[in-house]
Order: structure tokens, then sequence, then C-alpha cells
């Protein structure tokens, strides 16, 4: 059984999804772990299986990414997984997916002896993403984050810029889980809409430029503007803590606690 230890995670940090429309997503990475045991084979004897300590639904997105992946390469093999995560993360479901299906990806592709370079592995992982309907602006900026392991700002339209020397997450605490919902709003449709979207992007990027420079003062103070917005789009009650949106219409409340940090 081979055993894969993560200790870089990816967190989306920065974003506010506006339904068809594209803002920067701005991902960091955190010192908490995943463990994977396990792999992909061709033993027709063995079951599928996927467990851990991830929620059930997580683990039904994973499989529903493998069924795909044999079927998109036409090749049958089976699996048995566990997928280990530290307590604090358990619930940012995305950068779990993201971080176990690459694993088992390269994993696949170490049995049939092929290499692929990092941003080739993205492009493929999205096609299954997509097979599955995971795929999104969110699931593709953390997976280029995590291929090319490195902070980024991704809006899907543009290049993406790696970050220089970002700051890591040294703490993240969950203090609650929303779920958005569907829902027909005037703000973000027609001119005013084009208006929202760029103001959200001018400030996703101003805030990540803070974050860069280690302003952690002005950043958590700009980011209760952006709670603001998230109040004002979705409903979600105001609050000086970080909004993190996760995919799957949840969004997350944490505390936040970045290296360096200097108040």
């Amino acid at each position: 059984m081979r055993i894969h230890e993560v200790r870089n995670i990816p967190i989306n940090i920065i974003s506010i999804p506006l339904k068809e429309r594209w803002n920067p997503v701005v991902v960091l990475y955190s010192k908490y772990k995943i463990i994977v045991r396990g792999e992909i084979n061709y033993d027709y004897s063995c079951m599928k299986s996927l467990n851990g300590s991830i929620p059930r639904s997580l683990a039904r997105n994973l499989r529903s990414f493998l069924d795909s992946l044999s079927n998109e390469l036409s090749i049958d093999f089976c699996y048995r997984v566990a997928v280990e995560v530290d307590d604090e993360i358990r619930n940012l479901r995305s950068s779990i997916y993201v971080v176990v299906s690459q694993i088992l990806f390269e994993s696949l592709l170490s049995k049939l002896q092929e290499k692929m370079d990092p941003v080739d592995i993205v492009k493929s992982l999205s096609v299954i993403d997509n097979s599955i309907n995971t795929k999104s602006q969110h699931i593709e900026a953390l997976r280029l984050a995590y291929a090319i392991n490195r902070g980024v700002i991704f809006r899907r339209i543009d290049e993406y810029i790696e970050l220089e020397d970002p700051p890591r997450i040294l703490k993240l605490k969950i203090k609650r889980i929303y779920r958005l919902k569907e829902h027909q709003n005037p703000l973000v449709e027609g001119d005013l809409g084009d208006l929202l979207t760029k103001l959200v992007g001018y400030m996703i990027i101003d805030l990540s430029r803070d974050l860069l420079d280690r302003r952690y003062n002005i950043f958590f103070e700009k980011m209760n503007y952006v709670n603001r917005l998230w109040s004002l789009i979705y409903g979600l009650p105001l609050t000086n803590k970080h909004y993190l949106y996760d995919e799957w219409n949840r969004v997350i409340l944490a505390d936040i606690l970045f290296s360096n940090l200097d108040l």
C-alpha cells in the first residue's frame, strides 16, 4: 500500500462567485496535511473502495471522479483508498477534492508509465471535472496552484499570476457553513452586474496586494467591505470573520491567521 502525505494544501482564500461572470480567485497554501493510503491497480478481484475521515458526499464526488476517469481513458481499474485529513480542513471540500484526485490521477499515470507537465495535468483533470459537473473557476484555480506548487491569482479568461513569496495560512478555524441558494438577483444582471463584477474584481486584486505586502491590518479592514458584498448579494450575515467560497454552493465562515502576522 502506498502512502502519500501532502502538507501544502491550497485554499481559495479570496473570491466572490457571480453567476456567469468571471472574477479573480486568490489561492494560498496552508500548513495542514492530507494523507492518502492506497492506489489504483488492475487486480480485477479487488473492490472499489474510497473512504476515510472525509464527508460522505465528498467521498462520493471522488468515486465519481475515478469512475469518469476510467470511462474517459477506456481503462478498467479498481482502487482501495483511505483519505485522512486534519480536522481543521475537513470541510474544505474543494481543496481536498483537488489534492486527492490529482494524487490518484498521478498514481494511474505511474502505473501506465506516463508523464505529464503540470499544466497538462490541470487540463486533463478539468475534462474529468466537467464530465461530473464539478468544473468551475474555483476548482481550476485550486488545481493550477496545486499542480505548480505556487499561490496564484486566477481568472479563467486571463493569464494566471504566480505569487512571489505569498504568506501561508497558519491557522484556520471554521465557525459555520452556509449553503448559497439559487436565486435571481438584479444586482448581478445587466449594466449594474457589469459594474458589480468590476468592483469585486478590483477589490480582490487590491486585497491580494495587501496580503503580499503583509499589510494584514489593512487587509482585514477591507475584508469587512467584502463581507458587505456577501451580505448584499447572497444575504449572508455581516461579520468581521472571513468568508471562504467552497464548491457545491457552500460558503465557509472562518477565523484565519497568516504567517508573519504583524498586528
